[in-house]
């Protein structure tokens, strides 16, 4: 951090009173509000969800489950598909969002089957489209993703 009054270090992009009014800045409010939309206490990190192999580069997703398996989130930080392993969380099916960090808006997207094996599609692709799938193992046991604040199990 720097202001206009001091010489930057590590050569800065702009003084830090503006970079707050950039809009990832503002979109960090927004992941905030996801996360403590579930249980957060109890999240575990899952990777074990996701199916393939994945480079390690700008497209690289990432999943995380409640430890007693009642919701997931999987990041998709350019949309697209993702095949995902759903055995870890406990209903045979689950209602399905579409977040997005960049508005926090969510999105219902239907139910989707308990399956080893289930591709499934953001709703659009590319850079700058980025998608948190969230799934609900228990129908109406949780606000729209990124409303209200869970209450802690």
């Amino acid at each position: 951090m720097y202001t206009p009054d001091k010489e930057p270090i590590n050569r800065p992009l702009r003084p830090w009173t503006a970079a707050l009014d950039m809009p990832m800045a503002n979109q960090v409010k927004h992941i905030k509000n996801l996360l403590l939309s579930r249980p957060f206490l109890s999240r575990v990190p899952d990777q074990d969800m996701i199916l393939g192999d994945q480079k390690e580069n700008n497209d690289y997703k990432i999943a995380t489950r409640d430890q007693n398996g009642s919701y997931a989130m999987v990041y998709m930080p350019s949309g697209g598909a993702v095949h995902l392993n759903l055995t870890s969380l406990s209903s045979k099916k689950f209602t399905a969002w579409w977040y997005d960090p960049r508005t926090g808006n969510s999105y219902p997207a239907g139910e989707i089957p308990q399956s080893d094996d289930v591709k499934i599609e953001a709703p659009t692709t590319g850079k700058g489209h980025d998608w948190v799938l969230v799934l609900d193992a228990n129908p109406g046991a949780f606000p729209a993703p990124g409303k209200g604040a869970s209450k802690q199990h």
